[in-house]
């Protein structure tokens, strides 16, 4: 388009998932973004700083953030300033729920929900329940990276307009089956309780009676640490696992490569860009049974579902290794792949509008 549409994202400018959001979207709109906290760096490389907009703020992701609503007549100004056409808020319970108090009219307002903010915040109180269903009144459309969240969604929204696509990758990563470390295994959730790391330390234990040369690699952080450290030498497999803690996306990408299996247990989880960057290196996902790994993971097919009393050791040695490092890689390339998907998105804004 000769004259672009001006876009206002609003979100964490800090997280990867918004820079990724950032790097699309300025390709096809006239993008500006506005963050409560920090802005990366990374986003100004993709526009003028001058339409960049950040409060430095303390966020407590726990909730309570009632600070924020002081700065909604600057941000009301800021909106004012830039007459936007979309205004684009990541997280619905928190980013969504403000831009929803401060839309003016003439802007169109997208919700674009992250997991939690459906999945578990509005169920926590009716006051948290009313604020995601305020926002989503409000909202000209939803996009969800899940039909399970988008059914939920509806739930709370039954008239919502809902656009459901994976967050995805930037572009398929090279990699090689001859790499792989046959024994080594990858974590990359976050130490808390929600993703069940000590699920994983006891798959891994059980693992290691039969495949004692076997690595576990623990990145990430999380209130859990120290408890999962002590329960690792409880288990005595201290010695076989590296705890690395926050790691770039280039060392993510080195162990990718190499890992054979990729552990993703979480209690509830919309679609985990970590699981599909993993299936992208043709890693074999060990998962917990929920409904958005459902979207992705067919059992002993192209990875495993962890369920009550589950073999791991049996399935193990009936994965067909080569196999799923085919599909898998096969099945991101065909689905997952985020340009290809936004494309797709803003073709579809234009069309409702």
């Amino acid at each position: 388009m000769n004259n672009k549409a001006k876009y206002l994202l609003m979100g964490n400018a800090e997280s990867p998932h918004l820079i990724k959001w950032a790097r699309e979207l300025a390709k096809h709109v006239d993008l500006y973004v506005l963050s409560f906290q920090e802005t990366d760096k990374a986003i100004y490389q993709l526009i003028e700083k001058e339409k960049c907009y950040s409060f430095h703020q303390k966020i407590n992701t726990a909730g309570g953030n009632f600070h924020l609503l002081k700065l909604l007549p600057k941000v009301k100004r800021i909106i004012k300033e830039i007459k936007p056409d979309f205004i684009n808020a990541h997280y619905i319970t928190s980013y969504g729920f403000l831009a929803a108090l401060v839309k003016p009219g003439y802007s169109k307002l997208i919700l674009s929900a992250w997991g939690s903010d459906i999945l578990v915040t509005p169920f926590e109180s009716n006051l948290k329940k009313k604020i995601t269903q305020y926002a989503l009144k409000k909202s000209f459309l939803v996009t969800s990276d899940s039909n399970f969240m988008s059914e939920k969604i509806r739930v709370l929204s039954p008239k919502a307009h809902i656009l459901t696509f994976p967050f995805g990758l930037e572009k398929m990563p090279e990699c090689s089956i001859e790499n792989k470390n046959p024994t080594l295994f990858f974590s990359n959730r976050a130490l808390t309780p929600n993703y069940r790391i000590e699920l994983v330390l006891e798959l891994f234990s059980e693992i290691c009676t039969t495949m004692p040369e076997s690595r576990l690699i623990i990145a990430n952080e999380g209130s859990e640490k120290e408890k999962l450290m002590k329960i690792a030498a409880e288990l005595g497999i201290s010695n076989n696992i590296e705890w690395v803690g926050f790691i770039n996306a280039e060392r993510q990408a080195e162990i990718y490569k190499k890992a054979t299996y990729f552990f993703s247990v979480p209690i509830s989880d919309a679609t985990s860009v970590s699981l599909l960057e993993a299936m992208a290196y043709g890693c074999v996902p060990i998962v917990s049974d929920i409904p958005a790994n459902h979207e992705w993971i067919k059992h002993l097919e192209n990875g495993i579902f962890i369920q009550n009393n589950t073999n791991i050791i049996e399935y193990l040695k009936n994965t067909n290794h080569s196999h799923v490092f085919d599909l898998n890689r096969k099945i991101i390339k065909e689905r997952a792949i985020f340009s290809e998907n936004i494309l797709g998105f803003i073709k579809s804004l234009f069309v409702i509008v």
